[in-house]
């Protein structure tokens, strides 16, 4: 499978017919009714087509196919949606400003701030500074968890020896 990243984190549900609202990490991003996108449900990418989908690229309305009731939408707030890299996004040069936006890694505590998003063919990564330290992370829903925009915080899960490749 391909690196899968997540673009948007569904929100809250919307109207009764099973929408969904999107919060969007990227400013332009190439989903497409009829196209299928992933879930993450437990860790684990789960695809979903989309039935219709409205809304600016900050905040979608999303109707998922075989999802048709507020209480079926309802199992998916707070969940990530994932596309993989090659789909594109228009390019994660699209990702929206997330220079200076806190790093908090799950397993280390590790806390870093990002100085920039580097893109790379095949592989993107962010740029952290930690302790007048610079590292680099490939931005992969492996190791990006989620990405809180009200907070400017970055949630992580490192593999254990990433951060001393680095070095």
């Amino acid at each position: 499978m391909r690196n899968l990243i997540p673009i948007c984190t569904i929100s809250k549900i919307h109207g009764f017919k099973g929408y969904v609202k999107a919060d969007c990490d990227f400013s332009n991003i190439d989903i497409k009714i009829g196209k299928h996108v992933f879930i993450a449900i437990n860790n684990k990418p789960v695809p979903f087509f989309i039935e219709d989908i409205k809304g600016n690229n900050d905040e979608l309305l999303i109707k998922f196919d075989d999802i048709n009731s507020p209480e079926e939408a309802e199992e998916l707030v707070g969940l990530n949606i994932l596309s993989d890299s090659e789909n594109k996004l228009n390019g994660l040069g699209n990702f929206r400003k997330i220079e200076g936006y806190k790093l908090i890694d799950q397993n280390m505590q590790f806390a870093g701030v990002v100085l920039s998003l580097i893109n790379r063919p095949g592989q993107d990564l962010l740029e952290i500074e930690f302790e007048k330290n610079i590292y680099f992370l490939p931005c992969v829903s492996q190791i990006i968890l989620k990405i809180n925009h009200k907070e400017k915080t970055i949630f992580t899960e490192i593999p254990e020896g990433l951060i001393s490749l680095n070095n």
